[in-house]
């Protein structure tokens, strides 16, 4: 049975298919788009989904915000890069601890040269040099200048610097010097004392991500070594007696497995270690000893496939006997309705999540970047582990049913106003492997359906780390 979407967007009801922040960081986004429908007037598929089923956001606060921070370990500080902080970095020292030199020129006293110009210069004496990693010279008498280099100390007394283009020698010697023009005020090319950072300021606080300018940061605050959250170990199982490994030789009913190259690498790049546990077949004591050796290895178990309500879907089944606690199955989500979650207690430890992915590539690229990557960076102690959320304009008409939020695979574009502009993908079907392959963004929209005319502002979900 499918549900028909105009245009572009044909999207498929999952049914039988194999084939996963918090309130108020959704909030934003959700409430605009349902002003953005056009007049009365247009027709509406009906909804063919259960009113009791969860939102979106009811299912982000009880998977994404039910998850607590795996613990923290200290790292040397090169080891760090795109680990989340798991403890505030305070400045150690002033930055820069000195007053120092912007430009190679000549540091002296404002008030010794304001009247200085091309045509009547200021000669002043020149008292040694100074470059930078030299201690501080001695203080600076009136009527004396310093030779001074880019990262030099000041010495007490001078309050500005003279590019050395702005001056001329008086003898080959150097022991005086011509200045012919000065800044407009006292400080000029000077990096005051404190500057950029001052002794015991907090300037990263936990569950923030090292990027590398975060790491620069904190190495300038004199920190050598981090603690970070703990990486945690993420299983993957495919599941499906129908699924052939890469590079398997074909057979007449099977499919090739692509759904762990899928996740694999955008769960690494989110701080995942993963543990493949390959492919198992729809037999239920398989898929129990594959999900028991996963439980006791990882922090979460990933699986594609099997949370349907085919007879051959056994995850939900299989997970509850082995003890895991059923948080979630269902959500109003188009395509990913399926989505199981649970979670499974264990002693002296963090509990193991589960996470059952519907088995259509579409739907288990929607549910990895909804719950599965913030799960991830929640489990890291991140701060904010919603994706990246960009407004966009529609670049192509869009209609859909209401009753679930929709997620559409597109493309984005850049126009010459500076706009971000975003086209649905033809292949909408939850099984394209092409639609998954061309999308660089998910076009989110409101549970209350409708159309959407081109040019129309929309939210779109980003599918790179945030």
């Amino acid at each position: 049975m499918r549900e028909i979407i105009a245009g572009p967007t044909d999207v498929s009801r999952e049914r039988g298919a194999r084939n996963p922040a918090s309130q108020a960081a959704l909030r934003p986004f959700v409430r605009p788009l349902q002003s953005r429908l056009e007049p009365p007037g247009r027709t509406a598929v009906q909804p063919l989904v259960p009113p009791d089923l969860p939102t979106v956001e009811h299912a982000w606060d009880r998977i994404v915000g039910a998850c607590a921070p795996l613990g923290a370990e200290r790292l040397p500080i090169e080891r760090c890069a795109g680990r989340f902080l798991a403890e505030p970095v305070m400045a150690a020292e002033d930055s820069p601890a000195f007053d120092l030199s912007q430009m190679d020129g000549y540091a002296l006293r404002f008030a010794n040269a304001r009247a200085a110009r091309s045509d009547a210069p200021v000669r002043l004496a020149v008292r040694g040099r100074v470059a930078a990693g030299d201690p501080p010279p001695p203080p600076l008498a009136p009527g004396e200048a310093v030779r001074i280099f880019t990262g030099a100390p000041l010495p007490v007394g001078a309050d500005v610097v003279v590019p050395q283009e702005w001056t001329r020698p008086v003898d080959d010697d150097g022991g005086c010097v011509w200045i012919e023009r000065v800044p407009a005020a006292p400080g000029g090319f000077v990096r005051r004392r404190a500057s950029d950072l001052r002794a015991g300021e907090t300037v990263l606080v936990a569950g923030e991500r090292l990027r590398p300018g975060r790491l620069a940061l904190a190495a300038a605050c004199g920190r050598a070594a981090l603690q970070v959250g703990r990486r945690p170990r993420v299983a993957l199982i495919a599941t499906g007696s129908e699924l052939l490994p890469p590079g398997a030789p074909g057979r007449a009913g099977a499919v090739r497995e692509s759904n762990r190259l899928l996740l694999r690498p955008s769960l690494e790049a989110a701080g995942a270690r993963i543990i493949d546990f390959g492919i198992v077949g729809d037999a239920p004591e398989a898929l129990a000893q594959r999900i028991a050796a996963a439980r006791a290895c990882a922090d979460l178990v990933v699986t594609t496939g099997g949370v349907s309500v085919g007879e051959a879907d056994h995850v939900k089944a299989v997970a509850e006997r082995l003890g895991f606690e059923r948080v979630l199955w269902r959500l109003r989500l188009r395509p990913g309705k399926p989505l199981y979650a649970a979670r499974c207690e264990r002693r002296g430890g963090p509990p193991v999540w589960l996470l059952g992915l519907p088995g259509n590539p579409g739907s288990v690229l929607t549910t990895l970047w909804l719950f599965v990557l913030p799960v991830v960076r929640a489990l890291q102690g991140a701060r904010d582990p919603a994706p990246c959320r960009i407004a966009a304009r529609l670049a192509a008409p869009v209609e859909i049913p209401a009753g679930r939020r929709t997620y559409l695979r597109a493309t984005r574009e850049v126009d010459a106003a500076g706009c971000v502009r975003v086209r649905p993908c033809e292949r909408q079907v939850s099984g394209s492997v092409r639609a998954v392959a061309a999308a660089q963004v998910l076009i989110e929209l409101p549970e209350s359906g409708g159309r959407f005319a081109p040019d129309a502002s929309v939210t779109a979900i980003e599918l790179r780390e945030p």
